[in-house]
């Protein structure tokens, strides 16, 4: 099985760091967009060796952020004889999707989907990192102690379609299907919603099969409401930010502050009277071995101890003799 990867990657590198390190080995080729500006996407997948396709496709006419537009431009960097999984960069996948896959022998007329949970925070995803994940001992698939993620299924049909019966879709979070099977992606869309539903419309209800060995993890942003990000990112960052220095109090420079040492361990390569800010590299090492212990010089310390021993030394002489 040829498994090919396909994901929108724009101004979400703070979630990329952690999927995308994640997702390594799952796929033979996983392809990246994102658009002209993001420089911390485009070094992620340098460093995670993914195709990386760069484009402001997103935002022709007018569009506030048109995602489907640059899967489409993804699209062209896919092989005509791969599966291709439709993955959104905030979603964390099994180490074995592959092999799962490959063992289904999968109908290539068909369209594929996945349930997911919902990590929010850091926190909890490093808590998740730390735990067993979501299958234990090889055969048990459960949640990982994370709420289920919901589905879609339209009993009454859509707007406009009349009451019809559609039954369960895929979601765009995880969709999976064949190249042959369909041309484009549809794009007709301001934003990253809704048309991931008319393309799961692309196959009726009985070519649209669910995956139940498979579950992937949704990473969020604390208070990330659904649709927050679908015109662009608004969430906060996944990463914690890290807390600001304290301030420098009145009359002390900025590396002493920083850097609390012993008096015999204080190097001037900030003048006192001047701004520190870029400071000088400093001409020697800013620590020296330590040469105090609760006040007590050093060398005193040694020299007691050598006293010491040639006390002992002429005594056990004396006694000798």
């Amino acid at each position: 099985m040829k498994l090919q990867g396909l994901t929108v990657c724009v101004n979400y590198a703070d979630f990329f760091e952690q999927t995308g390190r994640a997702n390594l080995g799952v796929f033979d080729k996983f392809v990246v967009v994102t658009d002209l500006a993001d420089t911390e996407v485009s070094a992620l997948c340098e460093e995670f060796g993914y195709f990386l396709v760069k484009t402001d496709v997103f935002y022709e006419n007018g569009a506030s952020f048109n995602k489907y537009a640059g899967i489409n431009e993804g699209l062209k960097h896919i092989d005509d004889d791969a599966w291709v999984l439709f993955v959104d960069s905030d979603i964390v996948l099994q180490p074995d999707t592959k092999r799962v896959l490959t063992e289904l022998n999968l109908d290539e007329s068909f369209l594929y989907g996945f349930d997911r949970v919902n990590c929010v925070g850091f926190e909890n995803w490093t808590k998740y990192k730390n735990g067993r994940g979501v299958l234990e001992h090889n055969w048990m698939l459960t949640s990982a102690g994370l709420p289920l993620g919901a589905r879609l299924v339209h009993y009454y049909g859509h707007e406009g379609e009349n009451g019809k019966f559609e039954g369960w879709r895929p979601l765009g979070f995880a969709q999976l299907c064949h190249r042959s099977a369909f041309k484009l992606y549809p794009q007709e869309s301001n934003g990253a919603d809704h048309c991931d539903l008319l393309f799961a419309r692309l196959w009726d209800r009985k070519h649209r099969a669910h995956i139940p060995e498979l579950l992937g993890v949704h990473l969020e942003s604390h208070q990330a409401d659904n649709g927050v990000n679908w015109y662009g990112r608004k969430s906060d960052p996944f990463i914690p930010a890290r807390p600001a220095p304290p301030a420098v109090p009145p009359g002390r420079t900025i590396r002493e502050w920083e850097v609390p040492r012993t008096a015999s361990q204080v190097i001037n390569y900030c003048d006192k009277e001047k701004d520190c800010d870029p400071p000088r590299r400093p001409e020697r090492p800013i620590f020296d071995a330590p040469r105090d212990f609760g006040g007590i010089d050093r060398d005193k310390i040694i020299g007691f101890i050598l006293l010491v021993g040639i006390v002992i030394y002429i005594i056990s002489r004396f006694f000798r003799c």
